[in-house]
């Protein structure tokens, strides 16, 4: 299965609960998703508002297009984030943890959060280092 299956699969998902100008972004990529993935975004802008398509890929789960791209052009995705922001409010989410194949973080592998995590199949890796027994 390669990206722009995984697009469009997540925008025919999406699509019943999106606004009518989010909505026509959907079938944007429903047309063409290779385009949607290469263009620039200035030709991309020719079809709708650039505040528009940043909210689209917001409501994504991305930060914007360059991050929708990356993350969707990955075969494999590895997070590294640090514990300090888990379970807190933050200005952007990261993509959901289900498409993250490696989270590296400075939690023990043990805790509650880090088990959480691998329960939904995301490799956890831990930075710091545990006691041997």
């Amino acid at each position: 299965m390669d990206s722009t299956d995984d697009l469009l699969r997540m925008v025919r998902a999406a699509e019943p609960e999106l606004t009518p100008k989010l909505r026509g972004i959907c079938r944007l990529i429903e047309t063409d998703p290779v385009m949607f993935l290469r263009s620039a975004a200035g030709k991309l802008c020719a079809h709708t508002l650039e505040p528009t398509l940043i909210r689209f890929c917001q409501r994504s789960g991305y930060a914007g297009l360059a991050d929708f791209r990356m993350m969707d052009a990955a075969d494999r995705v590895i997070l590294l984030a640090d514990s300090a922001g888990f379970g807190k409010p933050r200005l952007h989410r990261i993509r959901a943890m289900e498409h993250v194949s490696v989270l590296v973080t400075d939690l023990p592998s043990d805790h509650e959060t880090a088990c959480r995590i691998r329960d939904r199949g995301v490799q956890v890796v831990s930075t710091i280092e545990e006691p041997a027994l």
